[in-house]
């Protein structure tokens, strides 16, 4: 009985804490009253709020922290600036001062007294304020300030362009106090909000033709409705017109121009107030009847520019309402609006019973923006969760639903005109499994994150492919494990107990536990914060039972899904929960088993998912050849095949094929074959070669090795190198470092023989390391190289720093220093000196389109290594070569693709002649993003200070080539 009495006692306590943290929990009240008016002049808002405050914690407050985020955009001081420099954008960082935006005028009073307050931490888009009296639990307080909004161009969420403004994020806003404390956060452009529930009466003053959309209602007898219809029923008839006048100002009447009219807007139960307005927008409205019986009024406000894609909107709104509602919960306000706006912050944005859309591009992909933002009304607006410390809760979940949307409405289908993928491609994607590859690109490089840190701690790409992608994939598994209709009862009983509330991750796991009856540490305390990649495997199949593994680290349940021959699904099967080994029966006959066969949850590594029940090789995947590109797949093992075309002076024009398995995103596995035939020397070229990759836990981000073989221009040429790419501490951190071993060796084919020079016998070594730091303006890179030949005995060393940065703003220069030295007491062979103009590519690193033939222009081409100069010095050097080279752009903006060089460099060999110290110094043409760059020395040490000819002039010309820019988007 006592051991009976302690295991009640034990499942009992869980139960207990969730119990005891709802009777923690508390939510202040704010109720807001602003009157604010809209100078379109000079792009001000000026304004008054009052807001009262109650506290209803159990705690007495001596304090309040206020958000003034419209002084996120005062200058490059602040927490948004910073983000925006980190993510490499400009726009900001240069603007003048008259387009960036600030909150000034403020004057804080608590019930009719002013109270002194300061900046939070140097924030000045967050203010703290110190109450004249301590604030007891249940007690209210009543907070006023004037308040005048300089409005920015749109940086961001806050902006206008011209007359049309999205005026966001621009109140003064008490901050949250809940059971953690305050929540002070400053403004972010990746990275959202939290806020507190209440009620909102605002009151805007602007001129009268402006079209305006909000937050809230407008009352029902306010005459702002009669000149509404008139718009609508105008918008309408225009467009049914074919040919619209593309002079905006001249569809709609303006008659209203000078007059002032005040619209008043109230909404309960939000935590935001959102407004946006145009003289020229279009509107549609119409109804959609939730499947509880309830009306909510839809609304489109769009520009003509979007008018084919937006004439649309009403079906993406009623849809999305009404799903959203069906799935989650039914919508609890009076409408639904979207707005065509001025958004820089990607591609929609939302607020309560409003969301703002940037430009669609197509119909299909407005309707995606239109759902997944209406869908925040849910995740975020109705379930307001800390976005910015569990940006999964709002944007994760949501993906879930909108990927889930997409297949209700589209099915599980993805156009070639959505995202520009040539259908010809066959790339056997659709709509979910853009999640699944998203996450890839950042996983298969080890360079992924849990989905549940927070906004900060996320890289900008890892936002994008964990936060919504990741999240997404996993909660449809989630769904899959559960079945969806327990998964639908968990979401809406999770709804129905927090709707105005502030769930937080332990909130969502105890609802989802306690409707399905089952224990979901698995995935919430396990899967979504977990950092080990996920791997399955089949391994075994005998006398009906299926082995399976879970090499993952983590303990989970996965499906196996049975295939006949033609693959047609006979069953699916689910594990326990489990890590290391398990098995499951079946006394169907089956030909082949696919574990996670949809990859709800996505591995990066998915060769050992498939198993044949019997035969030979049965943990192989049927070989498949694809035409051009085909992305990995646990189905299938794919050689994908395309022509291949080339050039060089010594093979003339070459033809031949490509065949590669899988170089993006990457695998464990690739590898590639081009054999080609060079029509003018009549023999064979091409190159071969593979890559195999491993990602550890810790010191390295990945270790690569690769093996590579080609044939050019007569040179056979076999490289074999590990890569070792150190991992970060913080992958948000700005400098990375590198190392790589390599192995060359090379023979010259001369009349079909191949001869092997004496500096790679047997093989020349090297070692490289690599340290880079990006920031915005500021690039720099360090390079140690060192290296040799033990049968010749010849050594070498050479560091090389680069600095690029700008100047006057947007112009950019580049101070490259070099120094390499031979060791040793002997001359080195001469291709292995150092030379003052770049190698002579000894080792056939580069692609030279002339590497013999000495009599075309394409000889004039160099490499940019060693000393790097822009003449042809022809000096080599077997002691040592110092060199500093430095470029700038032009600071005239059409001629951004010039700039202005200069070399300087000096060496000393073992024997005479010796050289004094060289220069030169010119004009340098940049092409393709710098992928071309034509060199035009005008002075310099060959000419003996500058050129006696056109002809000594025109010998200098050169070129470089930066095939090394084309390397992420080739497979060799």
């Amino acid at each position: 009985m006592k051991t009976f009495l302690m295991l009640l006692a034990l499942s009992v306590i869980p139960f207990l804490g969730v119990i005891k943290a709802q009777s923690d929990y508390f939510q202040q009240k704010v109720a807001y009253e602003i009157h604010v008016t809209l100078d379109d002049q000079r792009h001000f808002l000026r304004g008054q709020e009052t807001l009262v405050y109650t506290n209803n914690s159990p705690d007495v407050l001596n304090e309040l922290y206020i958000h003034i985020w419209p002084n996120a955009y005062r200058d490059n001081t602040t927490a948004f600036a910073r983000q925006k420099r980190e993510s490499f954008s400009t726009r900001f960082e240069y603007a003048d001062a008259e387009n960036r935006g600030f909150i000034d005028s403020l004057t804080f009073e608590i019930d009719g007294e002013k109270v002194p307050w300061t900046f939070w931490q140097d924030n000045p888009d967050v203010a703290h304020v110190t109450l004249p009296q301590p604030l007891k639990p249940g007690q209210s307080l009543t907070f006023h300030t004037p308040f005048r909004v300089k409005i920015p161009d749109s940086f961001s969420r806050l902006g206008h362009i011209d007359q049309q403004y999205q005026l966001t994020q621009w109140f003064p806003k008490p901050a949250v106090y809940d059971q953690h404390g305050w929540n002070p956060i400053y403004y972010l452009d990746q990275g959202e909000f939290y806020s507190e529930f209440g009620s909102f009466d605002v009151y805007i003053t602007l001129p009268g033709d402006y079209m305006v959309g909000a937050t809230g209602d407008l009352p029902k007898n306010d005459p702002e409705w009669v000149w509404l219809a008139k718009r609508e029923s105008l918008s309408r008839l225009l467009l049914r017109q074919d040919d619209l006048a593309e002079d905006s100002e001249s569809l709609f009447p303006h008659d209203r121009a000078r007059e002032m009219k005040t619209l008043h807007f109230h909404q309960e139960n939000v935590h935001d107030f959102a407004w946006f307005c145009d003289k020229d927008y279009f509107i549609l409205s119409d109804s959609v009847t939730l499947a509880s019986g309830k009306k909510v009024r839809i609304v489109a406000l769009f520009n003509q520019g979007e008018r084919e894609f937006w004439k649309n909107d009403l079906d993406y709104l009623r849809n999305s309402v009404y799903y959203y509602s069906l799935w989650v919960g039914d919508y609890p306000y009076n409408h639904a609006t979207a707005v065509d706006g001025a958004l820089s912050a990607g591609a929609g944005m939302e607020y309560p019973n409003i969301t703002v859309l940037g430009a669609g591009g197509s119909a299909e992909s407005l309707d995606e923006v239109t759902a997944h933002e209406v869908g925040h009304n849910w995740f975020y607006g109705i379930l307001g969760s800390d976005e910015r410390t569990n940006p999964w809760m709002d944007e994760g979940i949501n993906s879930y639903y909108e990927n889930r949307y997409w297949i209700q409405t589209h099915g599980d289908t993805l156009g070639g005109e959505i995202y520009g993928i040539p259908k010809f491609l066959h790339l056997d994607l659709n709509h979910s499994s853009l999640q699944r590859y998203g996450y890839l690109l950042g996983a298969g490089e080890n360079v992924d994150q849990p989905v549940t840190l927070t906004s900060e701690e996320f890289t900008n790409t890892n936002y994008g492919t964990m936060v919504y992608m990741k999240t997404a994939r996993t909660f449809r598994y989630l769904e899959e494990m559960l079945g969806r209709d327990v998964f639908d009862r968990c979401m809406h009983a999770y709804f129905d107990q927090w709707k105005f509330r502030h769930p937080r991750p332990e909130d969502i796991k105890a609802v989802f536990e306690k409707t399905s009856g089952q224990d979901l540490g698995w995935f919430f305390d396990g899967l979504l914060p977990g950092k080990d990649k996920i791997n399955f495997k089949l391994s075994g199949f005998r006398q009906g039972n299926l082995k399976v593994k879970n090499k993952s680290g983590i303990a989970l349940p996965v499906s196996v899904t049975l295939y006949a021959k033609n693959d047609s699904v006979l069953q699916t099967l689910k594990t326990p929960v489990f890590s290391g080994k398990t098995q499951l029966s079946t006394k169907i006959p089956f030909h082949h088993a696919i574990v996670n066969s949809n990859q709800y949850l996505p591995e990066v590594r998915m060769g050992n998912n498939r198993l044949r029940a019997g035969g030979l090789f049965r943990q192989g995947r049927p070989l498949k050849f694809r035409f051009l590109y085909s992305l990995p797949s646990e189905k299938e093992f794919a050689v994908n095949y395309l022509p291949a075309v080339g050039y060089n002076t010594t093979d003339g024009f070459m033809l031949g094929a490509l065949l590669h398995h899988n170089f993006f995103p990457s695998q464990a596995f690739s590898f590639h074959f081009m054999p080609m035939y060079g029509f003018k020397n009549k023999d064979l070229a091409g190159s071969a070669g593979l890559t195999f990759r491993w990602l550890p836990k810790t010191v390295f981000q990945k270790i690569e090795f690769h093996s590579r073989t080609s044939l050019f221009s007569n040179i056979l040429r076999t490289h074999n190198y590990l890569e070792f790419t150190f991992m970060p501490r913080n992958l948000r951190q700005s400098w990375r470092q590198y190392l790589t071993l390599s192995l060359y060796h090379l023979g010259y084919r001369e009349n079909g023989e191949y001869n092997f020079p004496g500096y790679q016998k047997p093989i020349f070594g090297q070692a490289v390391y690599l340290w880079t730091q990006r920031k915005l303006g500021v690039f720099k890179t360090i390079k140690m190289e060192a290296g040799g030949n033990v049968t010749v005995k010849s050594y070498r060393a050479s560091v090389t720093g680069n600095y690029y940065g700008t100047f006057w703003r947007r112009n950019a220069f580049h101070l490259r220093l070099f120094a390499g030295g031979m060791v040793g007491d002997k001359p080195a062979p001469w291709l292995l000196q150092y030379r003052l103009s770049g190698s002579k590519d000894p080792f056939a690193q580069n692609i030279l389109l002339d590497r013999w033939d000495n009599s075309t222009w394409l000889n004039q081409q160099v490499v940019r290594d060693h000393g790097a100069f822009r003449t042809l010095t022809g000096l080599s050097f077997d002691r040592f070569v110092v060199a500093a080279n430095l470029d700038t752009q032009v600071p005239v903006s059409f001629l951004r693709w010039v700039r202005v060089f200069a070399d300087v460099g000096y060496g000393r060999s073992y024997l005479p002649p010796g050289y004094p110290l060289q220069y030169d110094a010119g004009v340098a043409v940049h092409f393709f993003r710098d992928f071309l760059v034509v060199n035009l020395p005008v002075v310099g040490s060959v000419y003996g200070g500058a050129p006696a000819d056109f002809r000594a002039f025109s010998n200098q010309i050169n070129f470089s080539l930066d095939f090394a820019r084309l390397k992420s988007f080739l497979p060799f």
